[in-house]
């Protein structure tokens, strides 16, 4: 992600909030939204599973019912649901990014395995069962309780009800069109005052 690729998760939580317009929402809202996201954003094992409904509603209950969109516990709930668009968010100061040179510095390896190599991973791995669903072990082993909201002052305020999935007038489309009329109105504007000196 820090050289080339393009972040479905952020692009997932921009589509969230172009839909929520505010920093809280309920796990019904979320769920809401999400149900109508495009075919291109596939939960784990095709559909939400109970477990991962349920830890959305366990932290909301840890907000008064509102869910922080910008908290980690929402971004841990995001990989959960959707692991091959949203990474783990590890707890801050728990990890270090290395890049390759760094990486080979402190390990002594490459960063990287031959076709091969990789192959033996795949085939070492059993194949996953169709039909087996989501298990509290499956789909959350590596659920930490822990909150670290990006924005605490709005993480915890309460939002109001004129809030709740309330389309914006000035949505960023709106906004680019009045910013293009203004600049034609302008520059209409001085080619006119421009002529009319002219043919004064």
């Amino acid at each position: 992600y820090d050289a080339c690729c393009i972040d479905k998760c952020e692009h997932l939580l921009d589509l969230l909030e172009d839909k929520v317009r505010a920093p809280l929402a309920t796990a019904d809202e979320i769920i809401s939204v999400l149900a109508g996201l495009p075919r291109a954003y596939t939960p784990a094992h095709g559909a939400l599973a109970d477990t991962l409904m349920s830890k959305l509603d366990e932290v909301g209950r840890q907000h008064d019912g509102l869910i922080p969109l910008h908290g980690r516990l929402f971004a841990q709930w995001l990989h959960f649901a959707y692991p091959r668009e949203c990474p783990y968010p590890h707890l801050s100061g728990t990890t270090e990014s290395l890049n390759d040179v760094e990486w080979f510095e402190a390990t002594g390896s490459v960063h990287w395995l031959e076709e091969k190599e990789m192959q033996m991973v795949v085939d070492a791995v059993p194949p996953a069962d169709p039909n087996k669903g989501c298990s509290e072990d499956l789909c959350t082993s590596m659920w930490v309780q822990e909150e670290e909201l990006l924005d605490a002052p709005a993480g915890s305020l309460k939002r109001p009800a004129a809030a709740v999935l309330q389309p914006a007038f000035w949505s960023l489309p709106t906004v680019l069109r009045a910013g293009a009329f203004l600049v034609v109105l302008a520059s209409s504007l001085v080619a006119f005052r421009s002529s009319a000196w002219e043919v004064l």
